[in-house]
C-alpha cells in the first residue's frame, strides 16, 4: 500500500494524522483511494488507447454497456491485449 515505507512520518505521527492534515482524509477513506488507484491502473491497461480503435463502437450506436462487453471480447480476443 502507499504507506509501506512511512514517508508519512516526517512530520507526522502516524499515517492517520498524516491523511487528516494533509488530505483532510480518514485513514480508511485514504486506503480506499489506494486500492481504487490500484484497480484504476490495471484497468488502464486495457482501454482504448486511440480514435480508430473507437471508429467501429462510434458507428454501431451500441449502448454504452454493450460498447464495454463488445471492447471487452476484442482485447479477449486479442490475447488480453489492446487488438
Amino acid at each position: 500500500m502507499g504507506c509501506d515505507h512511512r514517508l508519512y512520518r516526517s512530520p507526522h505521527r502516524t499515517f492517520e494524522e498524516y491523511c487528516r492534515e494533509r488530505f483532510n482524509y480518514s485513514r480508511d477513506a485514504a486506503y480506499l483511494k489506494i486500492s481504487a488507484t490500484a484497480v484504476y491502473e490495471n484497468l488502464q491497461k486495457f482501454l482504448p488507447t486511440n480514435e480508430r480503435q473507437l471508429r467501429f463502437l462510434a458507428k454501431a450506436e451500441l449502448e454504452p454497456a454493450v460498447q464495454a462487453d463488445v471492447w471487452q471480447q476484442a482485447v479477449e480476443q486479442a490475447g488480453n491485449k489492446i487488438p
